[in-house]
């Protein structure tokens, strides 16, 4: 087991890693928080050229949740989701692969299902969160991610007074895989 381990430890930093021109990326992530976790997928774009080891990104994701706020009375719940994240940070190079350190702000709104509350009911959960992450590219089209932050969760709509315990903060830690969509040159 030491030895597979230890393989796995080398063939990561050995697998070559490239700078290459990429403008969208696409990813898939899990994520944990107090009380809740879940899964998403994103799409995302440069916002601008990457230069100087500088890096400003947009990504849209859509994902699922779920968890319980309190557990003192039953009040698990289920989510689906959308959002936008915008990431800013630098690269550096580091032997044969490149690791991007960065900090992100993100947005997202919930469709949610309570015991009382239907998933269709015109009350959103909404999320505001940031944080820091670091991408390990390591190959050309190919980035291992890992983030953590915090978030403030709300429910806002004609009713968002009955849920009051659905307003809370908290740390969040995602992991998650990433593949850059690389520009052929001509």
């Amino acid at each position: 087991m030491k030895r597979t381990k230890l393989f796995l430890l080398l063939a990561f930093l050995c697998s070559a890693g490239f700078a290459q021109d990429y403008r969208t990326f696409i990813g898939g992530f899990w994520s944990c928080g107090n009380d809740k976790s879940g899964g998403y997928g994103e799409f995302g774009f440069r916002l601008i050229p990457e230069a100087d080891g500088f890096m400003l990104r947009n990504s849209v994701f859509i994902g699922g949740e779920g968890g319980s706020v309190n557990f003192q009375r039953d009040t698990s719940f289920g989510g689906f989701y959308f959002g936008d994240k915008i990431s800013f940070g630098g690269a550096v190079k580091v032997s044969e692969f490149i690791i991007r350190p960065y900090g992100f702000l993100s947005g997202k709104a919930a469709l949610f299902k309570t015991e009382s509350h239907s998933f269709l009911n015109p009350n959103l959960m909404y999320e505001i969160g940031c944080g820091g992450g670091f991408e390990f590219q390591f190959t050309a089209k190919s980035a291992f991610v890992l983030e953590f932050g915090g978030a403030s969760s709300f429910v806002a709509g004609p009713d968002s007074s009955s849920y009051s315990e659905f307003t809370n903060a908290g740390a969040k830690l995602t992991v998650g895989y990433r593949s850059l969509i690389v520009r052929s040159r001509r």
